[in-house]
């Protein structure tokens, strides 16, 4: 048995289940609540109930149901595996050279990132996100949605119409900044799933830009008060403040960073985005090593518990084989008892060789012989033989 394993019966693992709130037992086992709550359930061991514990402390009657039998041999045996420590999460800190010069480069002043103010020859997508939402309406949040999604790239803004001039001065003169880099900027999916995306050293991250709104009770007009019914129509308006974020989403859909309007504006911040991107890509680079040491952790922890249930599940074959055979055994020589004291009761008839009795003994010695395991073959030897294989 390894340190990582424990072994209980099903008797001792439900004293202490009883005894100990389960979240404290499973952790003296190293494994989950949840996982120990599994191998009661296979085990069939009942658990205490939703507020057992609150009513013992309280001093409330509680019940504890009995340990309930089971014909399945091998579930008399509980094999606990204690969960493999993981490997370390990776940290923020950046690590590789290459990524450290490209960040120390973006923090000098010589190399800051302008936003013009107007845009002559705008980046292909921003080019056709303008013609997206050139006549594009608001909804009723009062953002603008694209038009033409069937033939035009558009950018992830979910903005209001008087904000969408400037969001693509900055984003146009981000695409820009990120090409000459060396990194693409780029749009992936079809119609309003569509999704902006920088590709950084193979590793892709989204950009997304929205416009904080603020919500106000709306006004009806004179038409809708005398047609339209107080449920159908919206009870708030909602006006664009301005105010903008752009957020940095890493490949898995997580949040990495947002930078807000206020003491300084977005335009001011875009090298610290360019920061941030660089940074993200080796926290993905670590995440998904991290990722794939975990898979392999998980993969060994199957196999070793698949390797402990094919053990235990040959120990109880062993287990009930040498039952049957002790049994037959017993049979055998109870058997063989009767026929003795059948030749010692009849022994004169018995000595004619001819007699029906002796026919029938020379009978039931055979039926001994098939009962007992250790008649007819060295069965000792080939048993010893095959456990040691």
């Amino acid at each position: 048995m390894s340190t990582d394993e424990t072994v209980l019966t099903r008797e001792e693992l439900y004293s202490q289940v009883w005894t100990t709130p389960i979240r404290r037992l499973a952790e003296r086992y190293g494994v989950s609540d949840v996982g120990l709550a599994k191998i009661c359930k296979k085990h069939e061991i009942p658990r205490p109930p939703v507020g057992y514990w609150a009513k013992k402390e309280f001093g409330k009657n509680v019940t504890q149901p009995p340990l309930p039998s089971v014909k399945d041999m091998h579930l008399l045996k509980v094999c606990i595996h204690k969960t493999l420590t993981l490997p370390v999460e990776p940290q923020l800190a950046v690590n590789d050279p290459e990524l450290l010069k490209l960040i120390e480069r973006e923090s000098d002043p010589k190399h800051r990132i302008m936003v013009p103010l107007s845009v002559r020859s705008p980046h292909p997508v921003v080019a056709e996100t303008q013609l997206c939402f050139q006549d594009a309406r608001p909804d009723q949040y009062g953002k603008i949605r694209p038009l033409y999604l069937d033939r035009l790239r558009h950018l992830d803004v979910r903005v209001t119409k008087s904000s969408l001039s400037r969001v693509l001065r900055i984003l146009d003169a981000l695409a820009k900044a990120l090409e000459k880099r060396g990194h693409k900027f780029e749009t992936h999916g079809d119609g309003w799933r569509r999704a902006t995306y920088l590709s950084v050293f193979g590793e892709r991250l989204r950009i997304q830009v929205l416009e904080k709104a603020r919500q106000i009770d709306r006004t009806p007009t004179e038409e809708e008060k005398r047609f339209g019914s107080l449920h159908s129509r919206p009870k708030y308006d909602y006006i664009g403040t301005g105010l903008l974020e752009l957020r940095l989403i890493g490949e898995n859909g997580h949040e990495l960073h947002t930078w807000r309007d206020g003491k300084s504006k977005l335009e001011n911040r875009l090298n610290d985005f360019v920061i941030a991107a660089y940074t993200a890509v080796e926290r993905q680079r670590e995440g998904r090593r991290w990722q794939e040491q975990l898979e392999i952790k998980r993969r060994e922890d199957d196999q070793r518990r698949w390797e402990e249930e094919r053990r235990c599940r040959e120990e109880a074959a062993r287990r009930k084989q040498l039952e049957e055979m002790a049994a037959s055994r017993a049979k055998a020589l109870q058997i063989r008892a009767f026929i003795s004291a059948v030749r010692e009761s009849r022994h004169a008839e018995v000595s004619e060789n001819v007699s029906p009795l002796s026919a029938w003994l020379s009978w039931a010695d055979r039926q001994a012989d098939l009962f007992d395991p250790l008649a007819g073959s060295n069965l000792v030897e080939k048993l010893l033989r095959k456990n040691s294989q």
